[in-house]
């Protein structure tokens, strides 16, 4: 459904996103992991249009769409970056076919963050495709299919969820084990 292909995103002198490539397949719940600044929120921007990227190309249903409006891009079915309950509520109303959501438990207490996910799952379970960013990292690994770590601008871990919740790395940077 969604395909990225060595996207990299420059601020100026600064590198955002280097080389990232992933794929969502249509039905999947993939999270996009990693701690302040790894460059999760820019890649959702630059699907969505809102950043351009400087080198790489991004497919939705097999067919370019680098370079194309935010408008445009949202119409063909991708609802995407959006914080908070806000995004939630409009996939229940908009039905997009990806819905791209951006830390959407930030700020939230824990119970609601934890209905938060469960929302997020059971839309999966309907059939809407998810990529999800979240640092909160056992959430996500608890409800998504697969997960890539961003790192620095690159993705440094991929795979099914529960290969990168048994990861090293993972357990002591990301869930304090």
């Amino acid at each position: 459904m969604l395909k990225i292909e060595s996207l990299e995103v420059r601020y100026q002198q600064l590198r955002a996103l280097r080389g990232v490539s992933l794929v969502v397949e249509e039905g999947d719940l993939v999270a996009l992991i990693g701690s302040n600044g790894a460059g999760k929120t820019t890649l959702l921007n630059t699907v969505s249009g809102l950043v351009t990227g400087s080198a790489g190309r991004i497919f939705w249903e097999g067919s370019a769409i680098s370079g194309m409006s935010p408008d445009e891009i949202c119409r063909l079915g991708l609802s995407g970056g959006e914080q908070q309950m806000v995004a939630v509520a409009r996939a229940l109303m908009a039905c997009p076919r990806l819905l791209m959501l951006d830390e959407p438990s930030l700020g939230l207490a824990p119970i609601a963050a934890k209905e938060i996910f469960r929302i997020v799952a059971d839309l999966n379970l309907d059939g809407l495709t998810v990529l999800l960013v979240s640092q909160e990292v056992l959430q996500a690994l608890s409800i998504s299919k697969n997960v890539y770590l961003l790192e620095n601008g690159e993705i440094a871990l991929s795979g099914p969820a529960y290969r990168i919740a048994a990861d090293s790395r993972v357990k002591e940077s990301y869930l304090g084990l």
